[in-house]
């Protein structure tokens, strides 16, 4: 029986050298390459094509959601399981809306990483460890404070807004009103007690929503023009 092949998405070389050891001890699974960002991962793809992509979420530049749906679009039958450290509503919901193909949280155990490979592969549409429910509704949790009181597209428009991008380019980027990035950012700060644009980055590069070489690409202006 031939290997399943692996292409590994993280922008930490660490993380992806453990992936590699604790996959490569298995002959079920062959490791056909790595990325650390976006455009090496399209790349990697592109030329190797391999059975499923492990991807995380945060990377610089383009984000893991937005690379899986690339790929979702140019290589339908490549497979993709996030591998991320938060196991959020508004996340998983977000990795299937961009053709995931499953979702596991990284202080999971091994086993739960090589079974939901092996059930992608096998044919499920979307797998995660935990067996989450089809989630209907994409509003903030009652009770929930923090990144787990926000939703999906608040997540994404955090994460842009986090990485620089003005509310124009944020607009344009998502199909959407510019005014309607600007309701989404004045429901952010309400939303996570914020008040100024600094504290919304700072609160991105700790939940891991943008990296620190995304904050060096950001220079001196402002993401929306606002304070």
């Amino acid at each position: 029986m031939n290997p399943i092949r692996l292409a590994l998405v993280d922008d930490h070389l660490l993380v992806r050298s453990g992936l590699r050891k604790l996959l490569e001890g298995d002959e079920e699974f062959e490791i056909v390459g790595e990325a650390g960002n976006s455009d090496e991962a399209m790349d990697l793809v592109r030329r190797t094509q391999p059975h499923v992509v492990l991807m995380d979420l945060s990377l610089p530049g383009k984000s893991g959601l937005e690379t899986t749906a690339q790929i979702h679009r140019e290589l339908p039958n490549v497979q993709v399981i996030i591998v991320s450290m938060y196991e959020t509503r508004a996340f998983i919901r977000e990795a299937k809306a961009a053709g995931a193909s499953g979702y596991v949280v990284k202080d999971r155990s091994p086993k739960d990483l090589e079974d939901a490979i092996r059930r992608v592969v096998g044919g499920e549409t979307f797998v995660t460890p935990s067996e989450e429910p089809e989630m209907e509704h994409d509003s903030p949790i009652p009770g929930k404070t923090g990144l787990e009181a926000l939703t999906g597209r608040q997540i994404e428009i955090l994460r842009h807004v986090a990485s620089g991008k003005s509310h124009r380019d944020i607009a344009k980027l998502l199909h959407i009103a510019e005014k309607t990035v600007e309701h989404h950012r004045s429901n952010l700060k309400r939303v996570l007690g914020i008040s100024d644009t600094a504290g919304l980055v700072l609160f991105a590069v700790r939940h891991g929503l943008v990296s620190p070489g995304d904050l060096d690409r950001r220079g001196s202006s402002d993401p929306g023009n606002h304070p």
